[in-house]
């Protein structure tokens, strides 16, 4: 009996304290500044939305678009110089494509593509090379000069920094390349040879070895294999995209063998007249060999 009285004496007390207690934060909340409020529940679309729409992210500009514009079109314009001769040449490929295997196709395709790649790469180095050479200034190891150094430098910090660097480096490297291409396949400088599928463009044999009779003496009319084949031979004009115009004393020393013969080509380069400052200093000052074999029957 005196259980139930104290539990029905402790409830009442705690409502009577109950609402005392909550009157009393209801008062207290009504003097809290507003800066100590509980903040309202933040809708997080809206806040992305304001942040995207911020001034650090201003819109593109007609000027810079148009700039944008303008340095991704220097690759097609490149094409659009020497469009006759990409015409002819896709005509050209179209054609050998329909007439040869699949394998036949594909290992001219990579050759070709090995001499219309290998020459402009070539081209730069050297040219890099001729550039370091000439800076002026004391040097690193007695070889690179600092100032060259110092270029190379800054170049690479504008690179890094600016977006509009990095676009127009991309754009303008592709656009030389096509260009060289494109002046190959027209048979023009600077490209070294004639990258044409054939030798009949514009009406005209742009490039080319001349034929075999028109330069033949009478000494060939009794040339013996077994004799003459034999030794070291000196080129002096070659038509193969593999070959480039800086190198020089090119020689091919063949070796007879009872099955065959064995071919050993010895290559220097760069020549003095393509790089008169740096073709000293040429790792190929000596020449590079590499052989091959083959029989006869």
């Amino acid at each position: 009996m005196r259980k139930k009285q104290s539990s029905k004496i402790f409830l009442i007390f705690v409502a009577l304290n109950g609402q005392s207690l909550i009157g009393r934060c209801d008062a207290f909340l009504a003097h809290v500044p507003t800066s100590l409020a509980i903040p309202k529940k933040v809708n997080k679309k809206a806040q992305i939305h304001m942040t995207t729409n911020d001034n650090t992210n201003p819109k593109p500009t007609p000027i810079s678009d148009g700039l944008t514009l303008a340095i991704w079109s220097l690759p097609l314009d490149a094409i659009v110089i020497h469009y006759g001769g990409w015409n002819h040449f896709w005509s050209s490929l179209n054609q050998m494509k329909a007439y040869s295997s699949p394998d036949d196709f594909s290992a001219a395709v990579k050759f070709w593509l090995l001499g219309a790649l290998s020459h402009p790469l070539v081209d730069a180095a050297f040219g890099i090379s001729e550039f370091m050479h000439a800076s002026p200034g004391p040097r690193l190891a007695g070889l690179i000069p600092f100032s060259f150094i110092l270029v190379i430098g800054l170049a690479g910090v504008a690179l890094f920094q600016w977006d509009r660097m990095r676009q127009l480096a991309v754009s303008s490297t592709l656009a030389l390349l096509l260009a060289y291409i494109g002046a190959g396949l027209d048979g023009n400088m600077p490209a070294d040879y004639n990258l044409q599928l054939d030798d009949a463009f514009k009406g005209q044999i742009v490039k080319g070895c001349p034929a075999p009779e028109s330069i033949q003496t009478a000494s060939v009319q009794s040339f013996s294999y077994a004799k003459d084949y034999g030794g070291r031979w000196y080129w002096h004009e070659v038509h193969d995209w593999t070959q480039f115009h800086q190198m020089y004393d090119n020689t091919l020393d063949i070796l007879l063998t009872p099955k065959g013969y064995i071919n050993t080509l010895t290559i220097k380069g760069p020549s003095p007249d393509s790089a008169p400052l740096s073709w000293d200093k040429s790792p190929l000052l000596n020449g590079i060999r590499y052989s091959w074999q083959g029989s006869t029957s």
